[in-house]
Parts: structure tokens; sequence; C-alpha cells
């Protein structure tokens, strides 16, 4: 629905990009994810130092405090997912 063709998405959701302002947007989303919220300054500095602006570095934040409370809703509601499922296999693992 966005665009991305299946390779892209799984790149994506595996936390790389080709892109590097995607692929600074997806370390440091991840980062958030991973620390629960407590990225470091260098974090911070690394994700200005690849181009993002505080108000991106604020979208990041934001969405990914969004995606979880979603999640753990849907999880709670047992909400159907009616998008198109992407697989991984066996890279996610690592």
């Amino acid at each position: 629905m966005l665009g991305l063709i299946d390779d892209e998405a799984r790149e994506n959701l595996l936390g790389r990009s080709s892109d590097p302002k995607v692929a600074a947007i997806l370390k440091f989303g991840r980062a958030i994810v991973e620390k629960r919220g407590w990225v470091n300054d260098l974090e911070v500095k690394e994700a200005r130092d690849a181009g993002l602006t505080d108000a991106a570095i604020t979208e990041i934040v934001a969405t990914v405090a969004t995606t979880i409370f979603r999640n753990y809703f849907n999880h709670v509601a047992e909400t159907d997912i009616d998008f198109p499922h992407v697989t991984l296999g066996r890279e996610a693992a690592a």
C-alpha cells in the first residue's frame, strides 16, 4: 500500500535499507525499542549526524510509542490482521 516492493519491505523489517536516511531512521527506532526508550546521547547524535532533524527524531519516538500501544491493544483485543504478511525467514532470528 505504501509502494514498497516485498524485498524492500522485508529489508526494512530487518532494520536495513540501502537509503542512508532510512537506515538511520530504522537504526534509531530499533534502539528506542531495544532500550525501552533509554537511548543515549551518542545514539541521538548519530541520528542527527545522519541528517535527522529534531522534528524527525520526535516523530520516530512518537511512531515507536504509538505502534507499541497499538500492538498491545490489538493483542488484548485479538484483532484480525487484514494486511499482507511479510515472511522474514531465518534472518530475523539473528
